[in-house]
């Protein structure tokens, strides 16, 4: 069972016996995220200072930021803290991740140039995905299988990966296409 979820059960019942029934949110912040990119989690959360929340809304942005781990399929646990002061609360999620991982995490790929073979026929050829480390050897691997693409269509390409780092070791990373001429194959001998 992954661990992320084996911590939402009983997060959940701490939160539903701790928290007061109403209090105006002064503040969100995650500490320990690594692999998941704070941004995203942000996004997900759906909690806003100013706001008016309950135990259910913190309840409820618990479980969205565990779906989110899940969704980068990252191990995590999760233990969201509810700071109240009078009628204020600020909620923090501390966040230790399984594997905290010495090559950088992809936020996504793209490609850049390509219009003989579209993007949905390239990304299947993709092992890489959100979420999971970028090596030197993927990115090698990966564009052998574009090229093969290519080659399959008869159309000479030039793919070049340009590597963008982003906050918090993650990267993206966008394949440069120069799509060539179909290759001609020469007729028969004469």
């Amino acid at each position: 069972m992954n661990r992320t979820v084996a911590c939402l059960g009983f997060a959940t019942a701490m939160l539903l016996g701790h928290v007061a029934l109403a209090a105006t949110l002064s503040d969100v912040r995650f500490e320990g995220n690594k692999r998941v990119a704070t941004d995203a989690l942000m996004n997900v959360v759906g909690l806003t200072a100013g706001q008016t929340i309950n135990k259910k809304d913190v309840v409820a942005a618990f479980a969205r930021v565990v779906d989110e781990y899940k969704k980068d399929n990252v191990g995590a646990t999760i233990q969201p803290e509810m700071i109240t002061t009078g009628d204020k609360m600020q909620v923090v999620f501390k966040i230790t991740e399984d594997k905290v991982s010495t090559n950088p995490i992809l936020d996504y790929e793209t490609f850049t140039g390509n219009w003989k073979v579209t993007s949905d026929k390239l990304d299947p050829a993709l092992t890489m995905r959100q979420g999971g480390e970028v090596t030197r050897a993927k990115i090698e691997a990966d564009l052998k299988r574009l090229s093969a693409i290519y080659k399959a269509q008869n159309v000479a390409v030039t793919i070049t990966p340009k590597v963008a780092l982003r906050p918090e070791g993650h990267v993206e990373i966008n394949y440069e296409i120069a799509e060539g001429k179909p290759h001609k194959h020469a007729g028969p001998l004469e």
